[in-house]
């Protein structure tokens, strides 16, 4: 190690990623770390089967596998994600490059945009996990901030949502989701993704599938293209039950937003509904 550099930026000169930014005392190879990443985004590998796996291969012992887990439980794997990202896009480089987040098949400035929504209810984080003391590395690359999200829904109660729909729509009860959510801070995920299946846009949902979250992506989403020439398709399982509310909300449906009810859950919506879709 030389004193005229951090021993951090020492062992990345030698292919090694350290385990923590000050005084490490373990690192890992590089490669080893690629492969992780790379096997946790393709195949959903966790932390632990990726470190039984190299048990296994390499004859570790139990001792040797519980140091390696902890360690790449922590801020360190966050840090190299992180930078293995913006090493893959350049954004550091050139802020106009494509940062890995634009769909390039889609249309950009002329066209029909196809965009599917959806809710996750598994994806939920506990009030008593805290908060993090650092910014989002990404910012609002993918997720909305949480302070614009929650604005929104002040300005759009559920006292304007439509009483009787085809498809029943539950979810959007506030009080329901409050009473079977009351220790969570996100309570699921709402996301847009084009057609094809490039994410586009996350909302951390903290009132149940409420209509305002749905809304809400759509308005950001035609907000984003209002300069460009682009019919935004939206194909949601209550598009039916958005259109509605539109409607009697005295909005209306832009004329350059369209909305389906996907083929899956066509059936479950009554007949008039499967006609029109």
């Amino acid at each position: 190690m030389c004193a005229c550099e951090p021993e951090a930026c020492t062992l990345l000169r030698y292919g090694l990623w350290p385990a923590t930014a000050d005084k490490p005392q373990t690192a890992f190879s590089i490669p080893l770390l690629e492969l992780f990443v790379c096997l946790s985004l393709e195949c959903q590998v966790s932390v632990e089967g990726f470190c039984n796996t190299l048990r296994w291969k390499n004859n570790l012992t139990l001792a040797e596998v519980n140091d390696l887990y902890r360690a790449l439980v922590g801020e360190s794997i966050s840090q190299f994600r992180h930078y293995h990202f913006r090493q893959r896009s350049l954004v550091d480089v050139c802020p106009h490059l494509d940062d890995g987040t634009t769909c390039p098949a889609c249309p950009k400035a002329d066209g029909d945009m196809i965009v599917t929504l959806d809710a996750n209810f598994g994806l939920v984080r506990k009030q008593s996990s805290g908060t993090s003391v650092v910014e989002p590395f990404h910012g609002t690359r993918m997720f909305v901030d949480e302070k614009d999200v929650e604005e929104y829904l002040l300005s759009h109660p559920d006292g304007s949502k439509p009483n009787e729909d085809c498809s029943n729509f539950k979810a959007g009860n506030v009080l329901r989701s409050q009473q079977q959510a009351k220790k969570l801070d996100v309570t699921g995920v709402f996301g847009a993704s084009c057609r094809h299946e490039m994410p586009l846009m996350f909302v951390n949902m903290s009132q149940g599938e409420r209509l305002a979250y749905p809304l809400y992506v759509i308005d950001e989403l035609l907000r984003r293209r209002e300069d460009k020439n682009i019919h935004l398709r939206v194909v949601y399982d209550i598009a039916c039950v958005v259109a509605s509310h539109l409607r009697k909300s005295g909005e209306g449906i832009p004329q350059n937003l369209s909305l389906a009810v996907p083929a899956f859950h066509i059936y479950g919506h009554k007949l008039p509904c499967q006609v029109n879709s």
